[in-house]
């Protein structure tokens, strides 16, 4: 009577017997398999990232809406204390053209340090 150990041993094994072509035609359609799931994987990326712009599309747009909202609703507020208060308005400018005019006179007239040439 055969120990099993010994029953192991003599038995074919399916992989060893296989003939190589067999093996070579095996190892084909993996490779075929894996670059089909590669190709999937793909699509499905560019379909991901597809989504995600338009997504990203569609926010700026909403953020872009927003923002020309405001800057109307800004301008229409601005025209509208400049038609109310028409003399505070003119002594506002009247002060802020005065004073960038200083800055600007302040600064041609102040020496700049002269830079070595090279």
């Amino acid at each position: 009577m055969l120990r099993s150990h010994e029953k192991l041993a003599n038995e074919p094994v399916d992989r060893a017997e296989a003939p190589p072509d067999h093996a070579e035609r095996s190892l084909g359609e993996q490779s075929k398999k894996i670059l089909r799931d590669v190709r999937d994987l793909g699509a499905i990326a560019v379909e991901n990232v597809g989504r995600g712009v338009n997504r990203l599309k569609d926010e700026g747009r909403g953020v872009v809406k927003k923002g020309r909202e405001r800057a109307t609703r800004v301008k229409d507020n601005f025209s509208n204390y400049v038609a109310e208060h028409p003399t505070k308005s003119l002594l506002i400018a009247l002060g802020i053209g005065t004073l960038l005019g200083i800055i600007v006179r302040r600064r041609a007239a102040s020496p700049r340090p002269v830079q070595d040439a090279v």
